[in-house]
């Protein structure tokens, strides 16, 4: 089954705002066995809603749109959806009445604009928006089913799971694919894809695809196929026994889960805590951990410790090591590691001090030089890196590279 994404907005064409809600639109329908076959982004236009509206008709099965549903002036997505399946705007009360419970709950005035909110098209399917005020939509024609929803990312990511995966599964009886994951760090993807050489062959001549996806710090393996037969497994559950044995020491996990959450159920499993003294990363690494939602069972905070008076004076840092060695050394970050494992009375710690760039560098310390130190009471442990990217990739290298330590760290001492 194929499926178009139309992304609505004159922001993402200007770029002012980058297309999110396609790349996590096209992951979900890829993960339900639905395959994108092409992202349209269009301008705020009632011809070019039109227009890609009835292109998605000749193309796919399904089509989904983002974008246009507000209550302002350029949104027009929902009188273009009306004009290409011939149906008129109804007022629809319980639609009414959650906007306005909403606003209540966040005691904001209500607008009367926002009452053509809950205008929708008169047979449309509602699918509601529990945290939003504008309701996805579902308009069928013949083979066609079109989905409306917000463009606002976190309310149609919600809607995504909650509503739309849903209604596709049961409406098409779909079968999801089997897909697995499996998580690598300290390799690079060019050196993994060597050591895995053989199998990629043996895996796509068997009909599994194989895709590789590098991320800062991390490369995910990804496998699938459409229906999973007897001969398939037996293929992958010899190729995992290899992964498991010929490379355990860069096998994070098999799964699609983020470190941070991997490091928080280790954390979590033994009953101890953690907490983080960052330079370089500005607080980035305390951002990943407290993502997970149960962070505050295990993670206890952070110092952000930008400044050498932070160091000294809040870390205590001796002023004469940071002389010496300068503040991005292995004494600094050890000292830094020592210090907030005492502060904040934790089973583990990480301390990260580097040159994020672009500016900073020397000969000898060049931009992106960044050592990390993780602690435990009874052992610590630091590496060198050198980052040699733009300062926010440099930023996120350094925080999943002190995530994978930390993670060797608590695993050798389990």
């Amino acid at each position: 089954m194929n499926a178009i994404i139309i992304n609505i907005g004159n922001e993402l064409l200007n770029g002012h705002t980058i297309n999110t809600n396609a790349a996590y639109i096209a992951k979900k329908l890829w993960e339900t066995g639905i395959s994108v076959i092409e992202t349209i982004v269009i301008k705020d236009n009632a011809q070019a809603i039109y227009n890609a509206i009835e292109y998605a008709y000749s193309k796919a099965e399904i089509a989904i749109c983002t974008g246009g549903l507000g209550p302002t002036t350029d949104d027009i997505t929902k009188k273009s959806v009306c004009n290409y399946f011939n149906c008129s705007l109804v007022f629809d009360d319980t639609v009414w009445q959650h906007i306005r419970q909403l606003f209540e709950k966040r005691n904001i005035k209500l607008s009367e604009k926002n009452r053509s909110q809950a205008e929708v098209p008169q047979n449309a399917v509602i699918l509601t928006n529990r945290i939003g005020t504008a309701p996805g939509l579902v308009l069928t024609k013949n083979h066609f089913t079109f989905i409306a929803l917000p463009g606002v990312p976190f309310e149609m990511q919600k809607l995504i799971d909650e509503e739309v995966i849903p209604f596709l599964i049961q409406h098409h009886k779909l079968i999801p694919p089997y897909t697995e994951t499996l998580m690598f760090t300290d390799i690079s993807e060019s050196l993994l894809a060597e050591k895995v050489d053989s199998w990629d062959h043996l895996l796509r001549k068997n009909n599994i695809d194989v895709a590789y996806l590098p991320q800062p710090g991390i490369i995910k393996l990804k496998l699938f196929t459409p229906i999973l037969t007897t001969e398939q497994k037996i293929i992958l559950d010899k190729f995992i026994d290899f992964v498991q044995l010929e490379l355990y020491e860069y096998l994070a996990n098999i799964g699609d889960i983020p470190l941070e959450m991997l490091i928080g159920q280790l954390l979590k499993r033994k009953n101890q805590t953690l907490a983080t003294a960052e330079s370089c990363t500005g607080g980035n690494i305390a951002h990943h951990l407290t993502s997970i939602a149960g962070s505050s069972a295990y993670f206890k905070g952070s110092i952000v410790a930008y400044s050498n008076e932070i160091k000294m004076n809040v870390l205590h840092v001796p002023e004469k090591i940071i002389m010496e060695h300068g503040a991005v050394s292995q004494p600094v970050v050890e000292s830094m590691a020592k210090g907030v494992l005492r502060l904040l009375q934790t089973d583990y710690a990480i301390a990260v001090s580097g040159i994020a760039g672009p500016d900073g560098g020397t000969a000898e310390k060049p931009v992106g030089t960044t050592w990390i130190a993780v602690a435990s009471k009874n052992e610590i442990l630091t590496h060198k890196y050198i980052f040699n990217s733009t300062r926010l990739i440099n930023i996120e290298r350094a925080s999943m590279a002190s995530l994978t330590m930390l993670r060797k760290l608590i695993l050798k001492t389990t």
